[in-house]
């Protein structure tokens, strides 16, 4: 799904339905980083991605994304016409596409599938990432007893409204590696721009619930993974 940075999100907002409240869960920091190249390969594959998709690095560096990843809406949305035959006739990548969200179940080499939760950003060129996705799993979070009932959805938010946009950022160049250090920098601007990655909780309950002022400091760094894991 496609989302525009919200500068209401992080606040408690009623939804289409008057029963239901949408939360942007705070704390929820992607642990797994991909780098997409200009053909549409996998340039980087961080340690977070293989504990999440349950593939090596050896095993995919070089690969269609669109294999590994569920991603393809967002590699087409990406891309545009140029020099390099790209998924179905689409081309080189230019940057300015926008943000995508979404959330899949995918399958995991010797596992059962992974819920996932993922983001995706275009950067411009010369950076060798031309799309930046983050990723992490829902199943811890979706178990968290404040989150029982609830629907979850990846979005983004404006930064200035969560903290964790600067750890985020922080975290990037160890997220990306050496290899795609270098698009570190132009990637947290990016992230900057577009929103940052968040969780919206859809909560069937009255607009007043007390449960829901508490709802952030429940599920605060609920992701289940390690943030401390170098993806």
């Amino acid at each position: 799904m496609g989302s525009e940075p919200d500068a209401d999100r992080g606040i408690r907002r009623t939804g289409p339905c008057a029963a239901e409240t949408l939360v942007a869960v705070r704390g929820c920091l992607p642990a797994a980083a991909v780098g997409i190249g200009a053909r549409g390969t996998v340039v980087h594959w961080g340690s977070g991605a293989s504990a999440l998709f349950g593939h090596r690095r050896k095993e995919v560096l070089g690969a269609p994304a669109a294999d590994v990843l569920p991603v393809t809406g967002a590699l087409n949305a990406s891309a545009r016409a140029g020099d390099h035959h790209w998924l179905d006739g689409a081309g080189d990548l230019t940057g300015s596409g926008a943000a995508m969200a979404g959330r899949a179940r995918v399958p995991v080499p010797g596992r059962d599938r992974a819920d996932v939760l993922w983001w995706s950003y275009p950067l411009a060129a010369p950076a060798p990432v031309r799309l930046l996705v983050l990723a992490t799993g829902a199943a811890r979070l979706q178990r968290q007893r404040a989150l029982r009932g609830t629907r979850i959805v990846p979005s983004f938010g404006h930064h200035r409204w969560f903290p964790e946009a600067a750890e985020l950022g922080a975290r990037l160049p160890r997220m990306l590696g050496r290899p795609a250090r270098a698009a570190a920098a132009p990637a947290a601007s990016r992230i900057r721009e577009l929103g940052c990655p968040v969780v919206e909780v859809h909560r069937p309950s009255s607009p007043d619930d007390p449960a829901l002022g508490a709802l952030n400091a429940q599920v605060s760094g609920g992701c289940g993974e390690d943030p401390r894991l170098p993806g």
